[in-house]
């Protein structure tokens, strides 16, 4: 059976996670404090390339991972399904990452569809641990997901946030 509803829900509190993540490179930035600590330490994989790149940080995970937990508080949500919800976004992002890495993709170079959906892709994959959504409920949230990142970004680059 489509819930509209968990969709919606489920769109909220995924795509919060990237925000929240955008967010902390943002204030890093405007008032010059270091909150950008690589996760992978600026190490280069055995490519010689970086295995993530300086744009995935310890700040930004945290903060992708907590940013629907907080969320699920107003929406009367699961604690701990929002927990894996933005936990499986940010993992579908760094994935994301070391794989554009190893092509050869550099940072914020689009990559069509998949920045548009990695971390709709990694939060579905640990929520659907629960079964969480049906078959029609995965597919329209990668669709509106999609279109709502491709919109989302070109917003943020109008206002000068990317």
């Amino acid at each position: 059976m489509f819930r509209i509803f968990n969709v919606l829900v489920f769109l909220v509190l995924s795509g919060s996670a990237p925000v929240a993540s955008q967010g902390v490179s943002i204030i890093s930035r405007k008032f010059n404090i270091n909150l950008q600590h690589p996760i992978d330490f600026n190490k280069k994989f055995i490519d010689k390339k970086p295995i993530l790149g300086k744009g995935k940080t310890l700040e930004g995970s945290i903060a992708g991972i907590i940013a629907p937990v907080i969320l699920s508080l107003f929406l009367g949500i699961d604690i701990y399904l929002a927990f894996l919800i933005g936990l499986g976004a940010v993992l579908g992002d760094i994935v994301e990452s070391f794989i554009k890495r190893r092509l050869g993709i550099e940072r914020g170079e689009d990559w069509l569809p998949w920045d548009a959906i990695d971390w709709i892709v990694g939060a579905i994959a640990v929520a659907q641990l629960w079964n969480y959504l049906s078959w029609i409920e995965l597919i329209s949230m990668i669709v509106i997901g999609a279109v709502l990142h491709q919109v989302m970004n070109k917003f943020a680059r109008k206002v000068k946030l990317k």
